[in-house]
């Protein structure tokens, strides 16, 4: 599936000639099936089933990531502010620890 032969509705994405039910003005999908990926949900959450020999462990783990990050971010209360000057700050410090690396000392 690649994004030139899909259909967008309201966030998800189903591959055209596929079947699946979703979520659509508010309504709840309750199951989507292709080849690789079955969706299925409930009234409170979604169960998503991946075949083990399609997916890397390691390209898994940066999706969960990935997913574990957005529901932290949904949640966060720090303000845009807050979040540029933590981003400079981390910025600053590795500049800091690394400059050597890429800049070579001056010789007296």
């Amino acid at each position: 599936m690649t994004f030139r032969d899909s259909e967008y509705i309201e966030g998800w994405c189903a591959p055209s000639g596929h079947s699946g039910i979703f979520v659509v003005a508010g309504q709840v999908a309750q199951t989507y099936s292709d080849a690789m990926i079955t969706v299925e949900t409930t009234e409170s959450s979604f169960r998503v089933t991946i075949p083990r020999d399609e997916i890397p462990l390691a390209r898994l783990n940066s999706l969960l990531d990935w997913l574990r990050f957005e529901a932290l971010a949904a949640r966060s209360a720090l303000t845009e502010g807050e979040c540029n000057r933590m981003a400079e700050q981390a910025k600053a410090d590795w500049w800091a620890a690394n400059k050597a690396r890429f800049i070579r000392p001056e010789q007296p």
